[in-house]
């Protein structure tokens, strides 16, 4: 697994791409970048993503009533949840065990005490889509995002050991930055 700690600048030649991730190494690479601000990560993570949801928006509009007619207003922005997967190799990952620590931090079990401060948990992330020859195409940046469901682990005696992890985050809004450079809102979906 990635961790900041490796050079970025491998990552963005196809030939060190596709020697650390085998047959992740497809026409795009999803690489996401979670910061360490106020979440007690030793470090910044960075992993390859086997499948991620791209950060959706959806306005829900209000019908208000006028004059015996019905008119559609837009209405709140509701941000979907983003499910990424990635694989493990390694027996003591640091990109799952750092994950699981960062989950835990919010709701532990075992203790029973729960987070109350939401900046004691919340961290801005990227989600960064490379393509095949390196170039860069698309970013998304994530703010205030936290993990809601950590877990689906999948283990099978025919794949070498191989877990697929899966872990659900929630965020307050993201934008998205485009190979021009412009930054802008996310987009509602309608």
């Amino acid at each position: 697994m990635l961790t900041t700690t490796d050079s970025k600048e491998k990552w963005f030649s196809v030939a060190a791409a596709v020697g650390k991730l085998g047959s992740l190494a497809r026409n795009s690479l999803f690489l996401f970048e979670i910061n360490k601000n106020n979440t007690d990560l030793n470090e910044d993570i960075l992993f390859a993503c086997e499948s991620c949801d791209m950060p959706q928006a959806q306005n829900t509009p209000i019908t208000v009533p006028w004059m015996n007619s019905e008119y559609k207003i837009p209405g709140p922005t509701k941000y979907q949840d983003i499910t990424a997967t990635y694989r493990i190799k390694e027996k003591d990952d640091i990109v799952y065990s750092s994950l699981y620590d960062w989950y835990n931090k919010i709701y532990n079990p075992k203790t029973g005490v729960m987070e109350s401060q939401i900046g004691n948990y919340t961290t801005t992330a990227f989600l960064k889509l490379i393509g095949y020859d390196g170039t860069f195409r698309r970013q998304w940046t994530i703010y205030n995002m936290f993990p809601t469901n950590f877990g689906g682990v999948k283990l099978s005696r025919t794949d070498d050991n191989i877990q697929i992890i899966s872990i659900t985050f929630a965020y307050l809004y993201a934008t998205v930055q485009g190979v021009n450079g412009e930054t802008e809102d996310l987009a509602p979906i309608t």
